[in-house]
């Protein structure tokens, strides 16, 4: 067999996604993707398997350590020296997490490793750190790593940051300027505003402190020129720390804005809170990913402010979430999946929050549930805004999937119980024109719009990872 095709059946058995860091596409909260080391049986096949695969090098390139006991830590660390030796003279990503402080003797051996390993600092491209940090560790990011693409440095949720062998600091002291990280993720950490001048993915979390919020803001600033995506998770500004008058953050670089909670139900007043983009200059239309609940949608400060709404003609009810996000604006178009959007009055707030919305796409499960009750709502102007604006008054169509996958945009049966559900509710039954289309009139606004019908579901809306 080639050593090409073999290489590749090697990476395909590892995993496509191996060498990518795997923290930085993580949306609920950032954590280690776990790899198993199970890959490493095939090469045992055969003495030349086994040859041919210690000789790839980029399968050695991701070094991580889990947590570890006295028992297992000399077999794991054994391990992470041999990737550390095989993937010479490639680059490497390193993740270390542990939560618990080790016993004198793990120390020991991990004192060796790192020792190993900062010997080797020109080669590592990523450096991620999670729970209780080693101190070597800490001092290895503080003296600095030349060629680091990423930086990320992790408490869990709820700790407080803790380094065994050395005194607890939250802020990074970096000794001189790191210029080639572009991706730097923290939670509870700091770092000083020249570390790393040129990052253009930031994500940041948990700023419980208030120096915390003071922090992020002079930090963002001091990105300026390079930053491209901001995620915040729980960690918009709370209302009494906004920046002054006038101190706007210009971000002409900005490509897209990602707002997530750590958790949905979180009490902490600043979670997940979108007001902080009044003090942000972007470009216009950036995307904005966010999450909110039904109980947050009563609340302005979870949405994006004014500028960024009333651009919105669209919204697209997903059938499916876009993995933790369910909300996005891009360009015109809000797509959504929260997930009680069957609840009409769901729909109702966002279309209040998004005044000028123009056209509606609801999935199949919306002709079984509340399809004639929007219908219903749309004439009954007694439901009323607290602006007293109607309910979606530009609405110039509806688009409605049906689910069928033959072709047949609708089926006789429903055809039949949607007509049913429509004279019931006063209005003429469902007769559709050659573009599967029918005419509904509003009264008092004293026009119509065009509901259709399509077969099949809305095309999934697939947001590209933000990291």
């Amino acid at each position: 067999m080639p050593l090409e095709i073999l290489e590749s059946v090697f990476e395909l058995v590892r995993g496509e996604d191996y060498d990518r860091s795997p923290c930085w596409g993580e949306r609920q909260q950032p954590c280690l993707v776990h790899r198993s080391l199970s890959w490493i049986a095939f090469s045992h096949v055969c003495q030349y398997w086994r040859e041919c695969a210690r000789g790839f090098k980029r399968l050695w390139r991701l070094i991580q350590i889990d947590n570890i006991t006295e028992s297992d830590c000399e077999r794991a660390l054994a391990i992470a020296t041999t990737f550390l030796e095989r993937s010479k003279p490639l680059r490497v990503i390193f993740h270390h997490e542990t939560t618990q402080v080790p016993t004198p003797a793990v120390t020991r051996l991990l004192d060796n490793f790192y020792a190993n390993l900062a010997e080797n600092r020109e080669r590592i491209s990523g450096f991620l750190l999670w729970g209780t940090f080693h101190q070597t560790a800490w001092m290895l990011v503080q003296e600095g790593l030349p060629k680091a693409a990423e930086i990320g440095l992790h408490v869990y949720p709820g700790e407080q940051p803790r380094i065994y062998g050395g005194s607890p600091e939250v802020e990074l002291c970096v000794e001189r300027p790191t210029f080639n990280v572009k991706k730097l993720s923290l939670s509870d950490y700091r770092c000083t505003s020249n570390s790393y001048p040129n990052v253009t993915h930031l994500q940041y979390h948990q700023p419980f402190r208030d120096e915390d919020q003071k922090w992020i803001l002079r930090f963002i600033s001091s990105l300026s020129n390079s930053l491209q995506v901001l995620c915040l998770q729980i960690a918009g500004l709370h209302p009494s720390f906004p920046p002054e008058p006038g101190e706007d953050i210009h971000l002409p670089h900005l490509t897209q804005v990602v707002a997530i909670p750590l958790e949905y139900g979180s009490s902490w007043d600043g979670d997940g809170r979108l007001d902080y983009l009044r003090h942000l200059s972007l470009p216009p239309s950036v995307p904005i990913l966010w999450s909110t609940t039904r109980s947050q949608i009563y609340e302005l400060a979870y949405f994006p402010p004014t500028e960024y709404r009333e651009l919105v003609q669209n919204i697209v009810v997903s059938l499916h979430p876009p993995d933790y996000l369910n909300c996005l604006i891009e360009g015109t178009t809000l797509f959504t999946s929260l997930g009680n959007i069957n609840d009409l009055s769901t729909l109702h707030e966002l279309c209040i929050r998004f005044f000028n919305v123009t056209s509606i796409s609801l999935p199949s499960s919306w002709l079984t549930t509340r399809f004639t009750e929007l219908i219903f709502e749309l004439d009954d102007f007694q439901v009323q805004t607290i602006r007293f604006r109607a309910f979606c008054s530009d609405l110039a169509e509806l688009h409605v999937y049906t689910g069928n996958s033959d072709g047949v945009v609708l089926d006789a049966w429903m055809h039949e119980t949607i007509s049913w559900k429509l004279i019931k509710s006063r209005f003429p039954p469902l007769e559709l024109s050659t573009d599967h289309s029918m005419q509904f009139y509003r009264k008092i606004l004293g026009k119509s719009f065009p509901l259709y019908f399509h077969p099949g579901e809305l095309p999934l809306h697939y947001v590209e990872q933000y990291w």
